[in-house]
């Protein structure tokens, strides 16, 4: 189990100025997305309200409020979105929700564990990468293996149901990835 600060402790990047596109990147992100809302899905009824604060371009959070029959809560740190600003304060200001994703944002927290806390919500779709100990993404402040993430995560109060890898790297991606479900 390992967990390992990429940059100084002071260090804050600056925000994106517009959401992230998963088309844009890699094509490996796009089975990446694929598989997170392949996994998470059973986890989703009837009904759920579904929240993605750090959405990009929403396409998970949009997948899993389709297979609910509801219309997803989108936020984004980037302008562009019904809610934005910094994920620590538009948690706060959601409140509780069936679903909420996080996807490819853990990595980019100060304080990993203070965001996983403040969750409000039945299930947790969780991804980041894993073991990227020689991370070139300069927005990213942290890098982990799965064990540490997962024992962060219960540690907050979060029970893991599902946890899968996913290796980007064998389609030419830089990293590979951890992708969870977690019940509160």
């Amino acid at each position: 189990m390992m967990i390992t600060a990429l940059r100084s402790p002071d260090y804050r990047p600056p925000p994106y100025t517009t959401p992230g596109d998963y088309r844009d990147w890699h094509p490996a992100h796009e089975v990446r997305a694929a598989l997170t809302v392949a996994l998470a899905a059973p986890f989703v009824q009837p009904g759920s309200v579904v929240a993605d604060l750090s959405c990009g371009n929403g396409l998970i959070a949009s997948a899993l409020a389709e297979k609910a029959g509801t219309t997803p809560i989108l936020g984004d740190v980037a302008p562009g979105w019904p809610i934005t600003g910094d994920l620590v304060d538009t948690i706060e200001n959601v409140g509780p929700v069936d679903v909420f994703v996080l996807t490819e944002t853990l990595e980019h927290l100060p304080d990993p564990a203070a965001v996983l806390a403040g969750i409000q919500a039945d299930v947790l779709v969780l991804s980041t990468p894993v073991e990227a100990w020689d991370d070139r993404e300069p927005q990213h402040l942290w890098a982990w293996d799965r064990q540490w993430v997962s024992v962060l995560a219960a540690a907050v109060g979060w029970s893991e149901r599902r946890c899968v890898e996913f290796d980007g790297t064998v389609m030419g991606d830089w990293y590979r990835y951890g992708i969870w479900v977690l019940l509160q």
